[in-house]
C-alpha cells in the first residue's frame, strides 16, 4: 500500500515500527480492551509525533489486525470510536483517514489569516453580511461606546483549506471601521494600515453545541460539539476596538494554552 504523501514509504511499515514500541493501556471502567487501547494509542502517537499527517490513510484494518494480533471487527470499533472523537475521518468507502484539525495558541494572534496561513493552510472567507446599526446592550458595555456612536457587524464563515471552519461575527465601532470598508484581504491588515491595530486581547471560551444556523454553514449535524469563543481587544490606549463572537468546529479546531510554571 503506498502512501503519495509520504515519498512512496507505506504508512503501515512505519506505523509497524511504531506499535512495537508501545506497550498495551487499559484503563479502569473502559469497555474497551488492551488491545483496542493499544491501537488507540499507536494512532494517537503517530499523529502527535508526526508519522502519520493530516490527511494520511491508515492501514487497511486486516492489516492492522495482524498487526496487533486481534480481531478485525475490534479494530474496526476502536477506529470507529476514534472517528466519533474526531481523531479519525472515514470516507465513502469505509477507509480512515487523519482528520485536518487547526491550531491556534490562546496567548498570541495575528488574526486568523495570518494564523492559519502559518501554518501552510489556505485560508480565505465568505462574507455573510456587513452592516451598521444601532448597537445592543452587550456592544455597548463591551467597546465601552457612548449614546448615539453606531456598530459595524461582520458575519462571515473562515474557510481553512477549503474546510469551513468557523463562523464569526466582529462588532466595531462605525467610526474605526465605517460599513464601506475594504477587508477584503484582512481586517487585521485594513486596522494595521490606519494604526488601530489591536495590541491585547481577552478571550473566553466554552464548550457548546453547535445550532442549526450555524450547523449548515459549518456543514456539520445540529447538535455537533462546537467551541464558542468571545473576545475582547483593545488598543495600546486600552480603548476596546472589537468584540467578536466566533462558533468553532468541534472536530477541526484545538486551542493550545501556553503556561509558565512557577518555581
Amino acid at each position: 500500500m503506498q502512501n503519495s504523501a509520504r515519498g512512496g514509504e507505506t504508512s503501515f511499515d512505519r506505523l509497524n515500527d511504531l506499535i512495537s514500541a508501545i506497550q498495551p493501556r487499559a484503563e479502569i471502567g473502559n469497555q474497551l480492551s488492551p488491545q483496542n487501547k493499544k491501537l488507540q494509542f499507536a494512532v494517537r502517537h503517530a499523529i502527535d509525533s508526526g508519522v502519520l499527517g493530516h490527511g494520511d490513510r491508515l492501514p487497511p484494518e486486516n492489516e492492522l489486525s495482524r498487526a496487533f494480533g486481534m480481531p478485525v471487527k475490534s479494530v474496526k470499533r476502536a477506529l470507529d470510536k476514534m472517528v466519533g472523537e474526531g481523531v479519525l475521518r472515514q470516507s465513502a468507502t469505509s477507509e480512515k483517514f487523519v482528520a485536518h484539525r487547526y491550531a491556534t495558541t490562546l496567548s498570541t494572534s495575528n488574526g486568523f489569516s495570518s494564523d492559519a496561513a502559518v501554518k501552510g493552510h489556505a485560508t480565505r472567507f465568505e462574507m455573510l453580511s456587513k452592516e451598521v446599526g444601532q448597537p445592543t446592550e452587550l456592544e455597548l458595555d463591551m467597546l465601552e461606546l457612548s449614546p448615539g456612536d453606531l456598530v459595524t457587524r461582520i458575519h462571515r464563515v473562515r474557510l481553512a483549506d477549503e474546510k469551513p471552519v468557523c463562523v464569526e461575527l466582529a462588532c466595531l465601532p462605525s467610526r474605526i471601521l465605517p460599513v464601506e470598508s475594504d477587508i477584503s484581504q484582512s481586517l487585521y491588515a485594513f486596522l494595521a494600515e490606519r494604526n488601530l491595530r489591536p495590541v491585547r486581547g481577552v478571550q473566553r471560551v466554552r464548550a457548546q453545541v453547535m445550532q442549526e444556523r450555524e450547523a449548515k454553514l459549518l456543514q456539520v449535524a445540529p447538535g455537533s460539539p462546537c467551541l464558542f469563543a468571545e473576545q475582547q481587544s483593545f488598543l495600546k490606549s486600552g480603548e476596546p476596538i472589537e468584540y467578536v463572537c466566533t462558533h468553532f468546529r468541534g472536530d477541526a479546531y484545538d486551542f493550545i494554552i501556553e503556561m509558565k510554571v512557577g518555581g
